[in-house]
C-alpha cells in the first residue's frame, strides 16, 4: 500500500513542477546562464524524491533551494568588475541571497517563507523601507 501510494505522490510533484517549469526556467537562466536546463532537470529530480510537504508555492522554492545548491560546485567565481552586466554582479551574491532574491521576485514569497526556505532568520530577510525622496528637501 506505502509503495501504491509513494508513486502516486511522486507521480503527482512531477506533474505539478512539469507545469511549472515555464515560470522556474527564467529563475534558473538568471541564477546559471547556459547550464541552467541540466541543472534544473536534476533539482526538479532531488525535490519530488525528498519533498514531504504539501503542494504550494514553498515546493516551487525547494526546486530553487536545490537548484542553488546543485550549481555551486559549478559555478566559477567572478569578479565584480569583469562586466558591467548586472548578471555578473548578481553571480557575485552569496547563493542564500541570490536564492532570496528570487524567490521574492518571481515566487513572490513573503519574508517569512523565504527566510524558511533558505534556512535564515527571518529578520535576515526584510527589507527596510526607504521613504521617497523628497527633490525640495535640500532647498528649505
Amino acid at each position: 500500500m506505502t509503495l501504491t501510494v509513494d508513486r502516486e505522490r511522486i507521480a503527482g510533484l512531477r506533474e505539478v513542477l512539469e507545469s511549472k517549469l515555464p515560470d522556474l526556467a527564467p529563475c534558473a537562466r538568471l541564477l546559471a546562464g547556459d547550464a541552467a536546463p541540466e541543472i534544473l532537470d536534476r533539482a526538479v529530480a532531488r525535490a519530488v524524491a525528498t519533498w514531504r510537504g504539501p503542494v504550494g508555492p514553498e515546493l516551487c522554492a525547494y526546486v530553487l533551494s536545490w537548484f542553488v545548491y546543485l550549481q555551486r560546485p559549478r559555478k566559477a567565481p567572478r569578479v565584480a568588475g569583469e562586466s558591467p552586466r548586472g548578471d555578473v554582479l548578481f553571480a557575485t551574491l552569496p547563493p542564500a541571497e541570490q536564492l532570496a532574491i528570487v524567490l521574492a521576485a518571481y515566487e513572490e514569497l513573503p519574508a517569512d517563507r523565504i527566510a524558511a526556505v533558505v534556512g535564515r532568520v527571518l529578520a535576515e530577510f526584510e527589507l527596510e523601507k526607504v521613504a521617497p525622496l523628497d527633490p525640495n528637501a535640500g532647498a528649505r
